[in-house]
């Protein structure tokens, strides 16, 4: 048996209301079981960003590789050049990436 631990919460008026108009659309009328729920997917939601932002770091650090790759032969300032621009896109190759759904998952 699990074992359980009994807390108390001060939550504001507005996140209250919000939790009510849940539970008014569910059968379930126990606020701890919508409270305790909402935790597991805030939990679960915090874990699912945390591995797509190290998903879109690995596809960033892969096409920079790429990319590196394909500039090489052109010597050490064209990196140095090459790498400062990167960094400057990367917020673009993200939302790029989210927005488009490109797949990611294979990488």
């Amino acid at each position: 048996m699990k074992e359980k631990t009994k807390i108390s919460l001060n939550v504001d008026n507005e996140l209250l209301s919000k939790v009510h108009e849940i539970m008014d659309a569910s059968p379930i009328d126990s606020l701890s079981y919508h409270v305790i729920s909402l935790i597991k997917d805030g939990i679960e939601l915090r874990e699912k960003v945390k591995r797509q932002d190290r998903m879109l770091e690995l596809v960033a650090l892969k096409n920079l590789h790429m990319m590196r790759q394909l500039v090489v032969t052109r010597g050490p300032d064209v990196l140095k050049q090459m790498d400062e621009q990167f960094q400057e896109k990367l917020p673009e190759l993200n939302d790029l990436i989210l927005g488009n759904g490109i797949d990611y998952e294979g990488t």
